[in-house]
């Protein structure tokens, strides 16, 4: 007989992965599902540097800052060997960005160091500007984090194409689950959640051999990991709202080197492995983490949301449907948390922080939709 699942989580991203690991240690049976593997799309091919927001958007800025602090703990207590603890310079894009540089050390996370053209120059990295230096951030390897996860919990290569429920139960293929996760980023097409507007980004990384020894991780326009065993890991976001996934190339490569060389040394680099792959983000760059609204129920009994009416007695949820998308470029340091919250929404009830709540987007979609 085959056996039911609490919770089949459907996405092997990050958040997928995470959000697994999540449930599983509060002990729940859990089996991840995936169409081409773990890590195969944008976090496979993320940089996944650790680090702080800087800047003065005070919501989005305290959510990031406490993500990352607990993003921290989390690697260091349960996936050790993912995480590099190599502080991260964070470097204004230019003269006119390092002008608002002492305006955000107000809302700065609580450990940094301000480090002068000078200092700079001394880790190697050509500059004129001032930059911060959050000695606690750092960088995780992408398939350490997929391989402590998976040591742990199955994964089954399917291609999900339909979501079925019978008797309190979802179908997934043959495998049952009271609870369904959809983690599948950009190219949700299961369910209907276009209220959430989820747009992707496309992610290039290229991993380098150099016999040069760089002390930090830093992040200008691109970012630049620290060397690790003869190897510097060199990425950036190049293309918003992209809709179709673009090939990797040698090309794309390139472009991010020939960047980098402007703040360090890269006569010597020689390029490994180049990765790719697309990201996921939201409207107002929260992540979008908690139940799914039932759209069909909603805008049958209540058509004048389109006309800004509120949803009296509340909006109706699909009962044992979750997501967690959205988490864009930071999805290293957002997922560890939100991956919690979701565990403790689906497992204790417990409300879901209103910032990330995918909630927070219907009622404006509605009204959207009228026009």
């Amino acid at each position: 007989m085959k056996k039911i699942y609490d919770t089949i989580v459907i996405g092997a991203g990050v958040s997928g992965l995470l959000t697994a690991f999540a449930l599983h240690k509060r002990g729940q049976k859990v089996l991840i599902i995936d169409k081409m593997g773990a890590m195969s799309g944008g976090s496979g091919g993320a940089g996944a540097f650790i680090s702080p927001k800087i800047g003065n958007d005070r919501t989005l800025h305290q959510f990031t800052n406490d993500a990352f602090s607990y993003a921290i703990d989390f690697y260091k207590r349960y996936m050790p060997n993912a995480f590099s603890q190599t502080g991260v310079i964070r470097m204004p894009k230019d003269e006119k960005d390092s002008l608002k540089f002492p305006l955000y050390e107000k809302a700065n996370y609580k450990n940094y160091k301000n480090l002068s053209p000078k200092e700079l120059n001394d880790f190697g990295i050509k500059s004129q500007l001032n930059a911060f230096l959050f000695e606690e951030a750092g960088v995780v390897e992408p398939h350490e984090v997929e391989k402590a996860v998976l040591e742990e919990i199955e994964i089954c290569i399917l291609e999900v194409t339909t979501l079925i429920k019978e008797n309190d139960l979802w179908l997934v293929g043959e495998e049952k689950a009271q609870n369904i996760v959809l983690a599948t980023g950009y190219k949700e097409q299961l369910i209907d959640m276009r209220y959430m507007d989820i747009r992707s980004s496309w992610g290039v990384r290229f991993d380098a051999f150099t016999s040069k020894v760089f002390q930090h991780s830093l992040h200008e326009n691109l970012s630049i990991s620290a060397t690790h065993t003869g190897v510097i890991k060199i990425g950036a976001t190049h293309e918003l709202q992209v809709k179709d996934e673009i090939p990797c190339s040698m090309k794309s490569a390139q472009k991010l080197l020939n960047m980098a060389s402007l703040l360090v040394d890269t006569s010597d680099f020689e390029i490994k492995e180049l990765f790719c792959g697309m990201r996921a983000n939201s409207r107002d760059y929260f992540p979008i983490v908690g139940g799914v609204v039932d759209v069909a129920y909603m805008l049958e009994n209540f058509p004048n949301l389109i006309h800004g009416s509120k949803a009296w007695g509340g909006i109706k949820m699909i009962s044992g449907l979750f997501v967690c998308n959205g988490l864009g470029a930071r999805g290293f340091v957002f997922a560890p948390l939100v991956a919690e919250m979701l565990a403790d929404l689906i497992i204790d009830k417990k409300a879901i922080n209103a910032q990330i709540d995918p909630t927070r987007l219907f009622l404006g979609w509605c009204r959207r939709g009228k026009k």
